[in-house]
C-alpha cells in the first residue's frame, strides 16, 4: 500500500496498455484487476485511469458472449470488473470517467445512480483476500512469485440485496421521492424497457426449478447440506483452478458449470444461510431467507412469493414515475405489459387483497394502469384487448363490497385511504376507457354488468366512505361516457343513479362560480362547496347525455323515459336547459328564486324535490338493479304544490305573463 509505488505502477501499466492491444486483452490473467480494486488507499486516480482504459477490452468471455456485439450483452457481462463491482459503479466509470469514479470509489454515496460506501469497499477487499488465499503471503516471501489466475465469482453486497438495477438506476432509490424528488432520468424509454425485461423474468420464475438448480449446483461443487460460505469458496477455488480453460482446454464446459453453480449459491450463504440438501435434507434449518421476504400471506397467488411481490411492486412504481415525469416520450409507444399487469392484479380468494402489503401492491398496479392510459389514450383500447375491464371491475367490486367490514379489523387490513385510492384509480381508468366504443362493449360483455353499474352509483353517492370528492368526480365523468350507449343508459338508470345526480344539481352555489376543485382545500378529503359545484356541473352533463337531449360532440341515443322524468322533477322549462353544453343557466335557476313567464322555481319547490329524492332512495333496495320503467315509475305521481294551479300554454306560465301586463312587456 505504498501510495507512490502504486501510482507509478498504475501509470506505467496504463501507458503500456495504450500501445499494445494484444497484451491489453490478456491483462486480466495477471490478476491486476483484482489487485487494483482491492487496493485500500485513497490515491485512486491512477488506478481509475487504468481501469477505464482496459476493463472493457479484456478477452475473457466465451461462447455467445465472446462473439456478440457490445450492444447485445449487459455492461456487467462485458466488463472484467462485472464480478467485482456493483453495476452502478461500472456505469459511473463508463458515463462519467475516471475522475468521478475515483470520487465515488473512495467515498460514501447512496443515490439512484450509485450505491457505494466504506462497508461495501471493505467487503470487496475481504472477498478478494479470501479468493487469493495465501498468495499475498507467498508474494511477500518471494517477490518473483507468479499469480496463478483463477477468475473470481460474483461478489454479492448485502446493501444491494433488495435492489433492482435497471439501465443506470437503482429502483428503490429512484422511487424514493422524499429523498430524491425529481431525480433526472436520462433515456426514460430505455429505463422502461429494462423494467419490463426484469418484470418478465420475475413472471417466468419457476420456484421448483430454482430448488432443483440449487441442488444440482451443490452437487457440481461437491458440497453437503449445512456447508456455509467458507466451504463454498474453498470448493470453488479448487475446482476453478483445475478446470480453467487456460490450463485445461477440455474443461471449459465444466468450468462454466462450476462458475454458474457458485454464483447461484453465493447469495444464500452471503445472507447467513446454509446449503440445503445432501445428507442434511431432513434438517429443519433452511437458512437464506431475508427477513423482508418472510411470507405473511400477502403474496398468495403471485409468482415468486414475497420476493416476487417486492420486486414487481418496485418495477411498477418505477413505471408510474416514468409516466408522470416523461409522459411525452413514453406515450410515443404502445404499452406492451398489460398482460403481465392484469395477471398480478387478479382477485384471489379470501382476504389476501386486504392485507397491507398486498393492498399497497394493488394500489401501485392500479395507478400504473391509469398512468399508462393517460400518457397515450390509445393504450385504453390495448387494455381492453388484454381483459383489463373485467379485471378492474372485479377489483372494484372486491374493495367496495369489503369496505365497511374493514372498519372493525383495525391494522390487520390496509388503511381506508389506501383502499379508497385503489377505488379512485379504477374509477378514473374505467371512466376514460368507457369513452371508447370498445370499452363500452367490454363493460356490456361483463358476466354481470349490472354489478358495475350498482358500484358506480355507490361511487356517486359515497354511502360507504362519506366525502370523497375525487371518486365522485371521476364517476360522474364516466357516466357521461357510458351514456353514449343505449344499453348502458338503461343499466345505469336502473341502478338508481338518477336520484343521486338530481340531488347534486341542488348542491350548487352560484356565488362560487369559477372556483375549481383542484384549487380548493381538500385536506382530509372534506367535501367542499367548490367540489359540490364541480359535481353539479358534471351531474348536469351526465343527466343531459343520459336523457339524449344534447347536441354535436355530446349527442347520445335519445331516452324518452328519462326525458319525461326530468320534466317532472325539474319542470318542463328548466328540463329543456339540460340540452345546453354549459350547465350554469340550469344550476343557477335551481338554486335561486326565479319567477318569470318561462320559469318558476323557489326554495319551497327545492325542498319538495329533495324530500321526494329522499323517499325514492329510501324506498329502493340499495343492491338492486331494476328496469328503467320500475326505477322511474314513481315520478309519474310527483307534482310541485305551487304549480298545481298554474296554466302553461306554449311553455308560458299564463299567471306570471298576465301579471307583468301581458303584451310587449310580458314578452320582454
Amino acid at each position: 500500500n505504498d501510495s507512490k509505488l502504486v501510482e507509478g505502477a498504475a501509470e506505467l501499466l496504463h501507458k503500456l496498455m495504450l500501445h499494445n492491444e494484444e497484451a491489453c486483452s490478456k491483462l486480466y490473467l495477471t490478476g491486476v484487476f483484482m489487485f487494483a480494486v482491492g487496493y485500500t488507499g485513497s490515491n485512486y486516480h491512477s488506478i481509475s485511469k487504468l481501469l477505464n482504459e482496459c476493463h472493457l477490452k479484456q478477452n475473457f468471455r466465451s461462447g455467445f458472449a465472446a462473439a456478440a456485439n457490445a450492444s447485445e450483452i449487459p455492461l456487467k457481462e462485458r466488463s472484467i470488473l462485472g464480478n467485482l463491482l456493483p453495476e452502478g459503479l461500472l456505469w459511473v466509470l463508463l458515463n462519467y470517467g475516471p475522475e468521478r469514479f475515483t470520487e465515488i470509489f473512495v467515498g460514501d454515496f447512496n443515490t439512484p445512480e450509485v450505491i457505494w460506501n466504506f462497508k461495501m469497499r471493505k467487503h470487496l477487499v475481504e472477498m478478494i483476500q479470501q479468493h487469493l488465499g495465501d498468495f499475498p503471503k507467498r508474494l511477500w516471501q518471494n517477490t518473483c512469485s507468479k499469480y496463478e489466475y483463477c477468475p473470481i465469482p460474483g461478489i454479492a453486497y448485502k446493501q444491494l440485496e433488495n435492489e433492482i438495477f435497471c439501465h443506470n438506476y437503482y429502483l428503490s432509490n429512484l422511487c424514493d421521492e422524499v429523498r430524491f424528488p425529481n431525480w433526472p432520468i436520462a433515456e426514460p424509454v430505455e429505463v422502461l424497457r429494462s423494467c419490463l425485461e426484469e418484470w418478465k423474468k420475475e413472471m417466468q420464475r419457476d420456484t421448483v426449478k430454482e430448488e432443483d438448480d440449487c441442488d444440482e449446483a451443490r452437487k457440481v461443487l461437491g458440497l453437503k447440506g449445512g456447508d456455509g460460505a467458507a466451504e463454498l469458496r474453498k470448493s470453488y477455488r479448487a475446482l476453478a483452478r483445475k478446470f480453467h480453460p487456460d490450463k485445461n482446454p477440455a474443461g471449459r464446459d465444466q468450468f462454466e458449470k462450476i462458475q454458474a453453480a457458485y454464483e447461484l449459491l453465493l447469495p444464500v450463504v452471503e445472507k447467513g444461510g446454509k446449503i440445503v440438501g445432501g445428507d442434511d435434507d431432513d434438517d429443519e434449518e433452511e437458512g437464506g431467507s431475508r427477513p423482508s421476504d418472510v411470507d405473511d400471506g400477502s403474496a398468495a397467488g403471485l409468482v415468486g412469493g414475497p420476493t416476487g411481490l417486492n420486486a414487481i411492486n418496485l418495477l411498477m412504481k418505477t413505471q408510474v414515475i416514468l409516466c408522470k415525469r416523461h409522459g411525452e416520450e413514453i406515450g410515443d409507444y404502445k404499452y406492451p405489459a398489460y398482460g403481465m399487469l392484469m395477471e398480478v392484479l387478479k382477485v384471489v380468494q379470501g382476504d389476501v387483497l386486504l392485507k397491507p402489503k398486498r393492498a399497497e401492491f394493488v394500489r401501485t398496479g392500479c395507478e400504473l394502469v391509469y398512468q399508462t392510459c393517460l400518457v397515450s389514450p390509445l393504450n385504453a383500447e390495448e387494455l381492453v384487448l388484454n381483459n383489463g375491464v373485467r379485471v378492474l371491475e372485479e377489483l372494484l367490486n372486491f374493495y367496495i363490497s369489503t369496505y365497511k367490514e374493514c372498519e372493525a379489523k383495525g391494522d390487520k387490513v390496509a388503511s381506508a385511504p389506501v383502499r379508497l385510492e385503489i377505488i379512485t384509480h379504477i374509477i378514473h381508468t374505467l371512466s376514460g376507457v368507457s369513452w371508447f366504443e370498445s370499452g363500452r362493449a367490454a363493460i356490456l360483455a361483463l358476466e354481470d354488468p349490472t354489478r358495475l353499474c350498482e358500484n358506480w352509483r355507490r361511487c356517486c353517492d359515497g354511502i360507504y366512505w362519506g366525502d370523497a370528492p375525487t371518486v365522485k368526480k371521476y364517476a360522474l365523468e364516466g357516466l357521461a361516457n357510458m351514456a353514449r350507449d343505449a344499453a348502458l343508459q338503461t343499466l345505469v338508470v336502473g341502478a338508481g343513479i338518477v336520484w343521486s345526480l338530481t340531488r347534486s344539481l341542488l348542491m350548487y352555489d352560484p356565488t362560487l362560480e369559477g372556483v375549481d376543485i383542484e384549487n380548493d382545500d381538500q385536506i382530509n378529503q372534506q367535501m367542499s362547496q367548490a367540489a359540490s359545484n364541480t359535481h353539479a356541473i358534471l351531474a348536469c352533463r351526465a343527466l343531459g347525455m343520459l336523457s339524449g337531449v344534447m347536441r354535436d360532440d355530446l349527442a347520445t341515443p335519445e331516452n324518452a323515459e328519462l326525458q319525461r322524468c326530468m320534466k317532472r322533477l325539474l319542470t318542463k322549462p328548466l328540463a329543456k336547459l339540460l340540452r345546453q353544453a354549459r350547465a350554469g343557466d340550469l344550476l343557477r335557476a335551481l338554486n335561486t328564486n326565479v319567477e318569470t313567464p318561462t320559469r318558476i322555481w323557489n326554495v319551497k319547490m327545492r325542498a319538495e324535490l329533495l324530500s321526494f329524492l329522499d323517499k325514492m332512495e329510501e324506498g329502493r333496495d340499495e343492491a338492486g338493479c331494476r328496469t328503467m320503467a320500475e326505477e322511474l315509475g314513481g315520478v309519474a305521481d310527483f307534482k310541485f304544490s305551487n304549480l298545481q294551479d298554474e296554466v302553461i300554454i306554449g311553455g308560458i306560465y299564463v299567471r306570471v305573463f298576465v301579471g307583468l301586463g301581458g303584451g310587449r312587456e310580458g314578452i320582454k
